[in-house]
């Protein structure tokens, strides 16, 4: 969009399976950079990464998140009715940005019957960060 300096945006990474790495289709790290990062020039942004130290990814983000201003929030509705990164069952009392979530069987399922992946078997993942 012209008037937009994306080099201005700092961009967070909300959810990503952990696990993964970004060679597979279903990373989120992939898909922000392919459709965001690429086509608008975001040079500062902050991934979490799921091939690493689960722990360690999830305390350096929410620290950059604490520390950064947020003026706006650009966030999706998953098919489950979450927001973004609020999971169900969300009980709005976490003040951790980043929880480690595990995937219940109804989305395991959404997530293979929408071709994330082929099945439940092979490199599913066993869980979050959200």
């Amino acid at each position: 969009m012209p008037g937009i300096e994306w080099a201005k945006v700092e961009m967070f990474h909300l959810d990503e399976c952990i696990g993964l790495p970004p060679t597979h289709s279903a990373s989120f790290r992939t898909y922000l950079l392919e459709r965001l990062i690429h086509k608008t020039g975001i040079t500062k942004y902050h991934f979490l990464d799921g091939d690493a130290d689960v722990l360690e990814i999830v305390r350096k983000v929410a620290a950059d998140l604490k520390a950064a201003p947020i003026d706006i929030a650009f966030v999706g509705i998953g098919e489950n009715g979450h927001l973004a990164f609020n999971e169900p069952p969300a009980d709005f009392q976490t003040e951790e940005p980043y929880i480690i979530v595990d995937l219940d069987e109804p989305c395991r399922r959404q997530q293979v019957g929408e071709g994330w992946f082929a099945s439940f078997s092979g490199r599913f993942p066993r869980g979050r960060f959200s």
